[in-house]
């Protein structure tokens, strides 16, 4: 079982604690991300996990054992780095080997096995090539060969396609999916992309300020996001987030910010009054907001159109309600002309759509 297991992970390089008390669970063949903005611990945590980086606190767990003290080749695992640590004076064939000579494997095993992997990863026809004549893309799959070729139970990827151009980028994500399919292993890898961590997870760790914030699947971080941290970092366009206050007058419920006032059912009213907060912030992914040329029931905001652009197929607006600028993602070309930007605008919403925090913690009271 290639379980890997963090239990109250601390690390700190002088006064900065780079990590702190961190607590998860990889289980066996599952593919797990570690998302964040730079310096939040999710790199600090991946080295931990090699044996990179000493452990201040806790333990960490390969396969049921304590690792703490283990150096990385006795973890059975295997790295692919943001830089690729290729040896430049070593061909295409020589690197993916390189594992399999220094252990002393026979040399019609080690072209065996490198020929296996490099067509796994489609380097099969540039095998004689040095690092320095390859292409970014091209020197990850390489790196991503010479640590499938040692077998190991878990995989640890840092940042490995960030450094790749666009095209490369959507390949090397595609590959990695096939590459845990097939291959089986536990996969623990590292971005600050999320369209990357969201597209190959099966549980996403987003980390801020060297805490984990919450771990949990694409879904329900967007569905039910711990805090307003979380809902703020995962999803593209961001979540629109609110200032606001709860207002209960005459039996009924309102949120009202310096911009609008909006009633809300009295069920959302109580929930929210019971967890004690009246300074709160509402998100509303933009997605989640509708358009209209006129008024409609429901939670109508009037407003005015700031800016539109067309997206793949979608158009994603600024709408000016009040002080604030909330961003709106609809289908298909909008209909009013650029020419009338300037055009009112009526926008709705579905109150079980929004995420409402505390205003001052930032933790989520109702999604």
């Amino acid at each position: 079982m290639a379980e890997v297991v963090l239990e109250h992970v601390s690390k700190k390089f002088g006064e900065v604690e780079a990590v702190k008390d961190v607590c998860f669970t990889c289980s066996d063949k599952e593919f797990i991300v570690l998302l964040g903005p730079s310096g939040c611990g999710k790199t600090t945590s991946l080295r931990m996990i090699a044996g990179l980086e000493s452990v201040d606190e806790g333990n960490i767990y390969i396969d049921g054992r304590i690792v703490n003290d283990l150096s990385p080749q006795n973890r059975n695992i295997a790295m692919a780095f943001e830089t690729y640590a290729l040896y430049p004076s070593l061909s295409v064939y020589d690197n993916i080997g390189f594992p399999l000579r220094i252990k002393g494997r026979p040399s019609r095993e080690i072209r065996k096995e490198v020929t296996n992997f490099a067509e796994f990863v489609s380097v099969s026809d540039i095998l004689d090539k040095w690092p320095h004549n390859l292409t970014d893309g091209q020197k990850q799959k390489v790196s991503l060969a010479r640590a499938l070729i040692k077998k190991p139970s878990v995989f640890l990827l840092d940042e490995p396609i960030s450094h790749v151009g666009e095209e490369e980028r959507e390949e090397l994500r595609s590959m990695l999916k096939r590459i845990h399919k097939e291959v089986g292993g536990t996969f623990v890898y590292v971005t600050h992309n999320q369209i990357e961590a969201i597209s190959l997870a099966d549980r996403i760790a987003v980390f801020n300020l060297g805490v984990l914030q919450q771990m949990a699947s694409p879904s329900e971080l967007f569905n039910r996001p711990a805090n307003r941290f979380v809902a703020s970092f995962v999803g593209e366009p961001p979540i629109n987030i609110i200032a606001c206050s709860l207002v209960e007058s005459q039996g009924s419920f309102f949120l009202q910010s310096e911009s609008f006032q909006i009633e809300i059912s009295k069920e959302i009213g109580k929930a929210v009054l019971n967890e004690g907060a009246f300074q709160l912030q509402i998100g509303l992914r933009p997605w989640d907001i509708d358009t209209y040329r006129s008024r409609t029931p429901g939670y109508s905001l009037c407003g005015e159109l700031l800016d539109c652009k067309s997206v793949s197929g979608e158009s994603l607006l600024k709408v000016k309600v009040g002080k604030e600028i909330l961003t709106v993602l609809i289908e298909g070309e909008f209909s009013i002309a650029e020419s009338r930007k300037k055009a009112n605008l009526w926008l709705s919403f579905d109150e079980c759509k929004m995420h409402i925090f505390d205003g001052r913690s930032g933790r989520l009271i109702l999604s």
